[in-house]
């Protein structure tokens, strides 16, 4: 199965969850497909995903805080 194997953070604010335990969590995650993985998180938990999709689904949003944004481009291979 494709793994995602980099991760650029094009914009990040989260003042509970470092960008640098993002990327850990990221980095080696399983896709069902290889490609370019676009994740954009709005205030409010509002998650954009374009791309191959991660597996299994995304469910540690809950850890965000409500106002945290971000914009994260990843490679899966």
């Amino acid at each position: 199965m494709p793994k995602v194997v980099s991760v650029r953070f094009n914009e990040y604010y989260s003042n509970f969850i470092s960008k640098e335990l993002l990327e850990s969590f990221l980095l080696d995650s399983t896709c069902d497909s290889p490609g370019i993985l676009k994740l954009k998180l709005k205030p409010g938990y509002n998650l954009e995903q374009e791309g191959p999709y991660l597996l299994p689904p995304i469910r540690w949003l809950d850890s965000f805080e409500y106002n945290a944004e971000f914009d994260i481009t990843c490679d899966v291979l």
